[in-house]
């Protein structure tokens, strides 16, 4: 009997170290954030962005780790400034322990590092971009030293966020190529 005792003591202790070693590990890989991330949001962010409060219209507990999607990155970069810039939780909320906002921003870091990373090689720093037509009436009148205005003899420019030399807006369509 005290052998079948001793056996169940060390298979108590031998799972409670396993359960140690497991939480003290450092979390390297995407799942790993998924797990960490859902226990920092349940509890420290789920209260004001939840599905009904969806406070700044962000709803944490349908956030899913796809840093593919452009969108879903540019949030998660976004949670991730307002954790280290300690805006949220808000602080006249209960703040997190150290410690693990300290693990959640540093796996986070990683990820999104690890992500941009990806695309960058994938597709290059910045996208490619044309000079809207201020820019390129504003390069001909220098190169060929002429004061003529240029600038209606070419197609409107599309805007993003405002300005007209967005990359991204800087089409080059067939209406280009025959003006």
């Amino acid at each position: 009997m005290a052998d079948h005792r001793s056996r169940e003591t060390i298979a108590r202790r031998a799972v409670i170290a396993g359960a140690i070693l497991l939480l003290l590990a450092p979390p390297s890989r995407a799942a790993d954030l998924a797990v960490l991330a859902q226990s920092f949001f349940d509890s420290q962010c789920v209260v004001c962005h939840d599905a009904d409060a969806k406070k700044g219209g962000l709803d944490l507990t349908e956030f899913s780790w796809k840093p593919n999607d452009p969108k879903i990155f540019d949030r998660w970069a976004k949670v991730f400034d307002y954790v280290e810039n300690e805006k949220m939780p808000p602080p006249t909320e209960k703040r997190p322990d150290p410690a693990v906002r300290g693990e959640f921003l540093k796996l986070l870091r990683n990820e999104l590092h690890a992500a941009n990373l990806a695309r960058q090689r994938a597709d290059g720093r910045v996208v490619l971009r044309r000079l809207n037509r201020v820019e390129y009436e504003n390069t001909l009148q220098d190169l060929l030293a002429i004061d003529l205005p240029l600038q209606h003899f070419l197609p409107e420019d599309a805007s993003s966020h405002g300005f007209d030399n967005v990359a991204e807006s800087l089409r080059l369509s067939m209406l280009h190529m025959e003006q």
